[in-house]
């Protein structure tokens, strides 16, 4: 199998199926008074303006909330899978963008 890390000790199946439960390929789209989002079936969708959160479980690997009211808070959504990685937007995103040693 391509792709898959040498020393790895998962077989090709337990593999994919690890691929398919991650973030990676999580999707947020916050349009006007929308938030869509797609990813693995079992994470859930969190948006936050300030203090002010809600969370939206992906039923069959999407969700769609609407956003919350403006304050004076910072907005932005993320998406967390059941195995603890995440996909997001605004202050949160910088994170996903951290090198670790």
């Amino acid at each position: 199998m391509a792709g898959r890390p040498r020393d790895c000790h998962l077989d090709g199946v337990a593999y994919l199926a690890l691929l398919r439960e991650r973030a990676t390929a999580a999707a947020i789209d916050m349009a006007g008074d929308e938030v869509r989002a797609a990813g693995p079936s079992g994470s859930v969708l969190a948006i936050w303006n300030g203090s002010a959160h809600r969370i939206t479980s992906l039923e069959r690997g999407r969700a769609v909330t609407t956003r919350l009211p403006a304050n004076e808070g910072i907005s932005g959504a993320a998406i967390f899978t059941w195995r603890g990685d995440y996909r997001a937007t605004g202050w949160l995103s910088a994170y996903s963008q951290m090198a670790f040693a």
